[in-house]
């Protein structure tokens, strides 16, 4: 029920981004790499999303999981902005255009690689600790 209403919103989110990149002017310190960043990760968080739909009513849920995570990750890298951005000007100082365009694409590339890690460990599925053997009847001790 949750995703019938937040697939079509993340949908919202992700167009209204897009339409906001290419219709407004450019505030102070963006520049056109930043521009194109923007048109690739938001054109990727559609694709997602759809993906994900599409996975979603094949009845694969697992694929539709690793899309919703992946689209997911990117909506929120606006939160990792801020993670990256401020050790960024503390040790280093005022960020310029590029350095800017360059700390939020990592912001992307960090919320996706962790949604990555995520979708690996899950793939994985848990991980089994070895039992200890049990002795046979009848067998020699174990050798020291």
């Amino acid at each position: 029920m949750a995703g019938r209403i937040l697939a079509p919103t993340g949908l919202l989110a992700a167009l209204s981004g897009l339409w906001m990149a290419v219709f407004y002017d450019l505030p102070p310190l963006d520049g056109p790499l930043l521009l194109v960043l923007r048109l690739v990760f938001g054109s990727a968080m559609v694709a997602f999303i759809v993906l994900g739909f599409v996975a979603v009513r094949r009845r694969n849920y697992v694929r539709h999981s690793e899309w919703m995570s992946r689209a997911y990750a990117i909506g929120i890298a606006q939160g990792t902005i801020v993670v990256v951005t401020i050790p960024w000007i503390v040790l280093v100082g005022p960020v310029d255009e590029l350095t800017r365009a360059l700390l939020i694409g990592a912001s992307w590339v960090l919320s996706l690689a962790v949604a990555e890690y995520f979708i690996y460990r899950r793939a994985q599925g848990p991980v089994a600790k070895p039992r200890p053997a049990r002795p046979v009847p009848g067998a020699p001790p174990p050798a020291r």
